[in-house]
């Protein structure tokens, strides 16, 4: 488990860097070790950014994790929330290192749980993926396909339950 958090941390600030703002560009932020990781959560993201955003982080990251194991696109709205979090919310580079650490955690452990009670991903799972993400109101697609066709498809075949 130690191994996996560094390099989903990596993986994250990669997707994350681009949405740097153009003058934010010589402003990267710190890539934290393994060990301020560690440190950084032993505090709640609460107290820093506040419950009702750290829940949203929270979400995100659960939502990922289920998207990625259904093999969807979940980079996204990673990039989203951070954006949101840089540029709207104007969060300061510590709190963000933050943010993105609190989110790998979550994120790792909604993967790793998702996929010990359900190792493949149905037709059941995917669907709620689909539509959690697409509660989310952010205007990410997840699959390609239009929610809208996919109901007029299910509401004018038979119910195979």
């Amino acid at each position: 488990m130690r191994r996996a958090l560094p390099l989903t941390l990596v993986l994250l600030f990669t997707l994350w860097l681009p949405l740097a703002p153009g003058g934010a560009a010589a402003q990267l932020l710190p890539r934290p070790s393994a060990s301020d990781a560690r440190e950084i959560l032993r505090t709640p993201l609460d107290a820093s950014i506040g419950r009702v955003e750290s829940l949203r982080v929270r979400r995100f990251a659960v939502l990922n994790g289920l998207l990625q194991h259904c093999g969807m696109g979940w980079d996204t709205h990673f990039a989203l929330l951070m954006g949101y979090h840089r540029i709207i919310a104007g969060r300061n580079p510590p709190d963000l290192v933050k943010i993105a650490v609190w989110y790998a955690a979550w994120h790792e452990a909604a993967t790793r749980i998702i996929f010990t009670f359900r190792p493949t991903c149905d037709d059941d799972l995917r669907r709620a993926a689909r539509e959690w993400a697409n509660a989310l109101g952010n205007g990410v697609n997840v699959d390609g396909g239009s929610g809208s066709s996919q109901a007029q498809a299910s509401s004018s075949g038979s119910s195979t339950r």
